[in-house]
């Protein structure tokens, strides 16, 4: 498809993934157990509730990773009044 290269496997997106993963596992099956007890009904309510909000944290981080950022449009110019303007007048 075009020669595009598929760089999603790169060292800071699997490093976000296993992170969000060990916190997943630590949460669910580490604290809750020793917390509320798994087998409970508020257990398992509180888990659902984690499990949805981390797989809607995953959902949306592989959804900015295969998101294109777009580009510059290439009939983009500087303003040709003010070459020599820039933004650092706001700064104090």
């Amino acid at each position: 498809m075009g020669g595009r290269k598929i760089t999603f496997l790169s060292l800071p997106v699997l490093a976000v993934v296993f992170l969000m993963g060990y916190v997943y596992y630590t949460t669910v099956f580490v604290l809750l157990p020793d917390w509320l007890e798994l087998s409970s009904d508020l257990g398992r309510t509180n888990a659902l509730i984690f499990s949805f909000f981390a797989f809607m944290c995953m959902f949306a981080f592989v959804a900015s990773v295969f998101t294109d950022p777009g580009r510059v449009p290439s009939s983009f110019a500087p303003d040709a009044e003010n070459p020599q303007a820039n933004d650092t007048h706001f700064l104090p």
